[in-house]
């Protein structure tokens, strides 16, 4: 078995690694970094993957592109930077607020003050 502490399959899951957490970064850019740990692995065939992990707690983690969104915890997703998406599927309230028609506008403004 190869050493895989020194040497190309290292440097491959170094590079996997910061690639996952660039992309997490670019995903969630209000993200808490501190709850957040990138992980790479290599396999006995060299394969290299990585993963970024929410740190639920210091011995409970749960993958984030791994999983699906709907299980995530309410803990999860104030970590992410979601924060409440006023009943829309969070992935759509930042459009919501952009392309509401003036009618629909006034009906969620008129619904807020009453």
């Amino acid at each position: 078995m190869a050493n895989l502490w020194n040497g190309p399959a290292l440097k491959k899951a170094e590079a996997a690694k910061k690639k996952a957490w660039t992309n997490f970064l670019n995903h969630f850019p209000k993200a808490d970094k501190s709850r957040f740990v990138s992980q790479g692995s290599v396999d006995e065939k060299n394969n290299v993957t990585a993963e970024v992990f929410f740190k639920e707690s210091e011995d409970s983690f749960q993958s984030v592109f791994g999983s699906d969104r709907k299980y995530w915890s309410a803990e999860m997703k104030e970590a992410l930077g979601l924060g409440d998406s006023g009943g829309f599927p969070y992935q759509l309230s930042p459009l919501v607020q952009n392309f509401l028609c003036p009618s629909l506008r006034y009906l969620l403004t008129a619904k807020r003050q009453a």
